[in-house]
């Protein structure tokens, strides 16, 4: 078995999957370790949402597209939206923003949390390093959260249980790499100080 700290250097984000399912236990075990997270006073006020059926995750990827296409962006939009919003419309039909994985979890939280995004973020790294552990892929996605005020998509999402009060902070998609995972890019120098 492998320490965490092995884990953590181990996990990369995967972009191509195979189109093998995952089974409940396996996602189950994923929303466990997000359960166990740390989260801000402990509201634990997160809902964790599944998503397996791949012809719900087909109409997400289409209300994602329509989304970024109805979207008017300002100067000041972050330069990852612009571009995100530039795939999806240059993609067109074959854009899928989950990268075609089995398993697609979203994590959303309370609006009147001041920590709903802190905490939906450690949840999220505890299934991506669960998802290492077990031998599958992961990747964060931020198209949901960047989209998170489009009507259609939370009528959508309310749709599957996603709570109207909630934001959506983050998702992450699973699955068993189509591939050799990637290896590690260098990491910059300089990030870190130690004080006393």
């Amino acid at each position: 078995m492998r320490s965490v700290r092995e884990i953590i250097l181990a996990r990369r984000s995967v972009r191509r999957y195979l189109p093998t399912p995952l089974s409940r236990e396996t996602v189950e075990e994923l929303l466990e370790a997000g359960r166990y997270a740390p989260s801000g006073h402990n509201k634990q006020a997160w809902r964790f949402t599944a998503i397996l059926d791949q012809k719900l995750l087909q109409e997400l990827n289409q209300l994602v597209r329509a989304g970024f296409a109805a979207l008017a962006l300002g100067e000041d939009a972050p330069k990852e939206l612009r571009d995100a919003k530039a795939k999806a419309e240059r993609q067109g039909e074959s854009y899928h923003f989950t990268y075609d994985a089995p398993c697609l979890i979203i994590a959303s939280n309370d609006t009147s949390d001041p920590n709903a995004q802190a905490s939906c973020a450690c949840a999220l790294e505890n299934m991506f390093l669960a998802a290492c552990e077990m031998g599958l892929g992961s990747c964060w996605v931020n198209q949901l959260h960047w989209l998170r005020d489009d009507l259609n998509l939370r009528k959508k999402l309310a749709e599957l249980g996603v709570p109207e009060a909630h934001t959506i902070c983050g998702s992450g998609v699973f699955g068993h790499p189509d591939g050799k995972v990637p290896g590690a890019p260098t990491r910059k120098e300089g990030t870190w100080s130690i004080i006393g």
